[in-house]
């Protein structure tokens, strides 16, 4: 039978002694006892203390989470390495679920006391609750099927004018939106796309896009952020207004980060939710097979990244206006909030460039990545300022138009 050493615990602790049987007198044993009794209240009282932090510490332990992370390498450059790493760890299959219960809540923009935003602000409360009262019909039509199957195909390639492809693309539900009829998709993924004037590059890629991510058993909705006026294309600031915006559509587990013109080549890439950041994007064929790990802080072109991990690093930063730097201050602050990064091999992320116009450069780039690390907690997500011009619901995508003021988005002050 078990039992535990008190006595052994106590005297170790310093509050028990052995008692003294030496034999005394009557008058000495009376002069004895307060002195006795203190010791005894004292060794009581110690007692309920340590009593009282266990089992503090105990309902403390169980109330917090478990413990998903373990510790990884800093540079994780090849999935097979990080599935061999992680498979043989006991928490592999808390690590691979982790991404399947984010959820966030999102604060909508304060809008302005005019009668049109008010009108606007009811139409969008009601066409919120629409797409909630679909979400909730659609988990009860297909809660009881199975999970999907995801078989890998090395290569596929397909035909705009085929009519197979047209009537692959007719069961696309409006805004671009898909999920598997047949069983029940291990991920809800939202596909944000950065654009402005790029119409031809825009349509050759959701036709190519679509039927990827069909065969890979998604659940998932692409979402075209546009930029409205003349300013400087500000990439880093778009993809955190669709971040905002995504959430009065679905519960997305994650977000995959694409420009417009990378069109993916192999059907390996998988477009599923990461356990960590993901840079999917290793080489780009149309451009001399430029390999994007030459670049050791690039995190642009694909990439992928669970909801909390986005919010964990304050998103993009807001600053960065013309071509070039969002995507190396994004692989900082994933750095610096101690995330590994996961790279598909070159030889295997391989994705076209579809033919388009260079933006013009961002010639402070160098000089706000040089102090990236200092702003992160304050630039980005937290400081995000927009204004929602329109809403539209094409076949193949939702088209959310914007303006992003470059006097509300500090820039020059940094």
């Amino acid at each position: 039978m078990n039992f535990i050493p008190v006595r052994k615990i106590l005297k170790c602790l310093g509050i028990y002694k052995k008692r003294d049987r030496t034999p005394i007198s009557l008058h000495s044993y009376i002069d004895s006892v307060p002195q006795r009794n203190e010791y005894t209240n004292r060794r009581w009282i110690m007692l309920l203390f340590i009593i009282s932090g266990i089992l503090l510490l105990i309902s403390q332990y169980r109330a917090l989470p478990k413990q998903t992370f373990t510790e990884v390498p800093e540079k994780i450059v090849n999935i097979d390495e990080f599935e061999a790493i992680y498979k043989d760890d006991n928490n592999y299959s808390v690590i691979r679920r982790m991404v399947e219960v984010n959820t966030s809540t999102v604060q909508d923009i304060m809008l302005s006391t005019t009668v049109k935003d008010i009108l606007s602000r009811d139409e969008n409360i009601f066409v919120q609750t629409k797409k909630a009262q679909e979400l909730r019909k659609q988990e009860q039509t297909n809660g009881h099927l199975p999970f999907c199957f995801h078989k890998i195909h090395s290569n596929h390639s397909a035909n705009l004018e085929s009519e197979e492809l047209h009537k692959q693309l007719s069961v696309i539900k409006p805004g671009g939106y898909y999920y598997p009829k047949n069983c029940r998709s291990r991920h809800k993924v939202a596909i944000l796309v950065p654009y402005r004037d790029r119409e031809t590059n825009l349509a050759v890629f959701v036709f190519k896009i679509h039927p990827f991510l069909m065969r890979q058993n998604l659940e998932y909705r692409i979402f075209v952020i546009e930029q409205a006026g003349n300013q400087s294309f500000n990439r880093g600031c778009l993809f955190n207004v669709g971040f905002k915006e995504i959430f009065k559509y679905n519960n997305w587990q994650c977000v995959v980060f694409h420009d417009v013109d990378l069109i993916p080549l192999d059907d390996r890439i998988l477009y599923t939710c990461p356990s960590f950041p993901r840079h999917m994007c290793g080489t780009v064929v149309q451009k001399e097979n430029l390999p994007y790990y030459k670049y050791h802080t690039l995190f642009g072109g694909v990439s992928s990244m669970s909801v909390r991990h986005f919010e964990a690093v304050n998103g993009f930063a807001n600053v960065y206006w013309g071509w070039g730097g969002e995507d190396n201050d994004l692989f900082w602050r994933i750095h610096a909030a101690k995330l590994p990064i996961v790279r598909y091999n070159k030889t295997l992320a391989r994705y076209t460039s579809l033919p388009h116009i260079k933006q013009h450069e961002n010639p402070n780039r160098y000089r706000l990545l040089s102090n990236g690390a200092e702003r992160c907690k304050i630039d980005g997500l937290s400081n995000l300022v927009y204004t929602v011009i329109l809403v539209t619901e094409n076949h193949l995508y939702t088209r959310i138009l914007v303006d992003i003021d470059r006097m509300k988005n500090i820039t020059d002050t940094f």
